[in-house]
């Protein structure tokens, strides 16, 4: 009996994670994905210019900084706290009683973004064994899916945030009973000290990996109008990017226990390196498109290989999602200050040359992590 209540519990709480961790993932990446559409929306409401409007967007990924790094200082957050945050950020931008409070709202949002980042992927990884992969780069996938779907219930709820994000406050409120706390971390693994000196090479790799995401996501449709490309085309070509990295990201679900981390992140990066060539030498719409595919495995590989070598603690997650954070942050404006001294067009060559660079980095540097297959998880 007390086996069968064990296998009761591990499968009860396997389900609680599964539906919590997908929930919260769609609402933070809808919440992430609220703000640049919703600007001009801020700015007539409250009286603002655009330049103090996109205050919002910065003090959103603030707040996931602060909270990645309260994790990597030993803090107790879990599933219930990042729901928490996102529900009560989110309530506080639907009120809209006042700018500063939309902005504090966006900071908690924010917050709870940084703190499900690292609590749900370490998790998926630790609670499902050989399957954590699988799991894990599912919930990315649903966090893109929340991305694609916010800017369509923003146009469908007549162009209102305050309703929207009312919307994702009343899910996070929803889920949150549902998330259930993991079997309690070892105080001496919490309180260990971060490997800093052994993650180096994982943190650049990682770094860059997200720099090249969010260069393309971010500056890949005004690279493609200054290759020629007419702004229908290029919305065209950017929905289509992201369509083939929401397919990557859920054909990681059947993939990731087939193909090493390590092969994973190097394909990606390479298949990124060879697009971006495509797109200078052949066909820039269409191998744009393509490298929306590769883009789409590159952090889940990264965040696999390196938990495998580190750790699976919310400690070391918390210092890959700074890495990850930091390459977010900074890749793109890099990159536009490199294509304001070369030209936009010189975008996706830049990438290139990042995205090989990193792929060489860890062929050189960084081995295979073993496969994790704790006792009792299958």
């Amino acid at each position: 009996m007390h086996i069968t209540n064990d296998e009761d519990l591990i499968l009860a709480t396997r389900r609680a994670l599964v539906v919590s961790g997908l929930g919260a993932a769609m609402i933070f990446g809808a919440g992430a994905a609220m703000h640049g559409p919703s600007l001009p929306i801020y700015a007539a409401r409250f009286g603002l210019g655009l330049p103090e409007a996109s205050l919002i967007v910065s003090l959103h990924w603030f707040g996931a900084c602060v909270s990645v790094l309260t994790l990597m200082l030993g803090a107790r957050m879990g599933a219930r706290w990042a729901l928490a945050l996102i529900g009560a950020g989110g309530a506080l931008i639907a009120l809209g009683v006042s700018w500063p409070l939309t902005l504090a709202g966006a900071m908690l949002v924010g917050a709870g973004q940084g703190v499900s980042s690292t609590v749900f992927n370490v998790r998926f990884l630790n609670e499902f064994g050989v399957r954590g992969p699988s799991f894990m780069g599912l919930s990315n996938a649903f966090f893109g899916l929340g991305a694609i779907l916010a800017p369509l219930a923003l146009v469908a709820l007549g162009n209102d945030p305050q309703l929207v994000f009312g919307g994702l406050a009343l899910i996070a409120a929803v889920l949150w009973p549902i998330a259930r706390p993991p079997v309690a971390e070892p105080e001496a693994t919490r309180r260990a000290a971060l490997p800093f000196w052994r993650a180096r090479w994982f943190l650049v790799a990682g770094a860059v990996a997200v720099a090249v995401e969010a260069g393309l996501a971010g500056l890949g449709p005004a690279a493609l109008i200054a290759g020629g490309v007419s702004q229908k085309g290029a919305a065209f070509y950017t929905s289509g990017f992201f369509a083939a990295f929401l397919g990557s990201r859920l054909s990681l679900f059947w993939l990731a226990p087939h193909i090493p981390s390590r092969v994973l992140l190097i394909g990606g990066l390479s298949g990124v390196a060879a697009t971006m060539a495509g797109a200078i030498f052949v066909a820039t719409g269409p191998f744009f498109v393509l490298a929306g595919a590769f883009v789409g495995v590159l952090f889940p590989g990264y965040f696999v290989l390196a938990t495998g070598h580190l750790g699976r603690s919310s400690r070391v997650g918390s210092l890959l999602v700074a890495a990850a954070l930091t390459g977010g942050a900074a890749g793109p404006a890099g990159l536009s200050l490199g294509t304001a001294w070369a030209g936009a067009d010189a975008l996706f060559a830049m990438l290139g040359v990042l995205a090989a660079g990193a792929a060489l980095l860890v062929v050189l540097v960084v081995p295979e992590a073993q496969v994790f297959d704790p006792k009792g998880v299958a």
